[in-house]
């Protein structure tokens, strides 16, 4: 007569499942990892003017507003030979098409291109706005990277009705962006 002893021990469960998930690893190491997006957030209150001469303030929460014309501007320091994906705008505009935004590229020659410009869209209070992918790669040696937002002059002077009747447009109000890239 033979007798088994049966035997279920926790630590004998945990080692068996941690082969299988090392024997499932090496089988996927040849795989390349798909890359994900990386994302970057400047508040709009950490942008700077243009011109020393244009007047914007802060409004709470990161938000700035300024008069129509004004442009703001922050440097983009993204690692070299990342590829820029896409420009999110958040802001709240009551007016269609008073604020641009766009990164921008110079060279050494003087010139600069402009990626991925984008008008804002009427949308009631605060929102955002999607810009079209850049695809660009980041060449630091070559070129200085930025951020561009211009306050643009409303695209009518038409007033507005309000509860209490005719009024201006409120102005617009920049809250930032978000930038993203993948490695």
């Amino acid at each position: 007569m033979t007798f088994q002893i049966r035997m279920w021990s926790p630590l004998l469960a945990v080692s068996m499942a941690c082969a299988g998930a090392i024997a499932h690893a090496e089988g996927s190491l040849d795989e390349a990892p798909t890359a994900s997006f990386v994302y970057q957030f400047i508040p709009a209150s950490a942008f700077v003017s243009r011109n020393t001469e244009d007047p914007y303030h802060y409004v709470g929460g990161g938000c700035v507003e300024a008069s129509p014309d004004t442009s703001l501007v922050h440097k983009l320091q993204l690692p070299q030979g990342v590829t820029l994906h896409f420009l999110r705008l958040y802001y709240r505009d009551e007016a269609p098409e008073t604020l641009m935004a766009a990164f921008t590229y110079y060279d050494a020659a003087g010139s600069f291109t402009d990626l991925g410009l984008m008008y804002s869209r009427n949308a009631p209070g605060h929102t955002w706005l999607f810009g079209e992918d850049v695809n660009h790669v980041i060449d630091n040696a070559a070129q200085a990277y930025v951020v561009n937002v211009q306050f643009k002059s409303a695209a009518s002077d038409a007033d507005y009705v309000f509860a209490d009747g005719f009024e201006p447009a409120p102005p617009p109000v920049f809250c930032g962006v978000r930038i993203a890239y993948t490695p």
